[in-house]
C-alpha cells in the first residue's frame, strides 16, 4: 500500500522559528506560599518547644537549688550534730580523766594509809 504523497516537513530551526522553552521557575505561586506557610508553621512549633524546654529546664533549676539548699541545710545540721557529739566526747574524756585521777588518789591514800599503819 502506498502512502500519500506529503511535502517534506521543515523543522522549526530550519524555518528560523527561535523556540525558547519560557523557564517555569521550580516553585510556582501556589507552591511558594504553601511552602511559606509550612515553614513558617515548623518555626512557631520548634519556637513553642523550645520555649517549653527553656521552662522545664528552669524548673528543674529552682528544684535543684532547692535541692542544694536542703542538702546544704542538712550538712550544716548534721555538721552541728557532729560538733556536739565530738564536744561530748571531749567531756565524757576529761571527766573520766578527772574521775580516774581522783580514783588513783583515794588509792593512794588508802595504799599509803595502810603502810603507815
Amino acid at each position: 500500500m502506498r502512502r500519500p504523497y506529503s511535502a517534506p516537513q521543515l523543522t522549526r530551526r530550519e524555518t528560523g522559528y527561535v523556540y525558547t522553552q519560557a523557564k517555569r521557575p521550580f516553585f510556582s505561586r501556589d507552591k511558594s506560599i504553601a511552602f511559606f506557610s509550612i515553614t513558617c508553621i515548623v518555626l512557631a512549633l520548634t519556637a513553642l518547644t523550645q520555649r517549653k524546654k527553656i521552662k522545664n529546664l528552669a524548673s528543674m533549676d529552682r528544684s535543684h537549688a532547692l535541692e542544694l539548699a536542703n542538702l546544704r541545710s542538712t550538712q550544716r545540721k548534721d555538721r552541728n550534730e557532729i560538733v556536739a557529739l565530738s564536744d561530748q566526747i571531749r567531756d565524757m574524756k576529761l571527766r573520766y580523766r578527772i574521775e580516774n585521777d581522783l580514783r588513783n588518789q583515794i588509792v593512794r591514800r588508802e595504799l599509803g594509809g595502810e603502810s603507815e599503819r
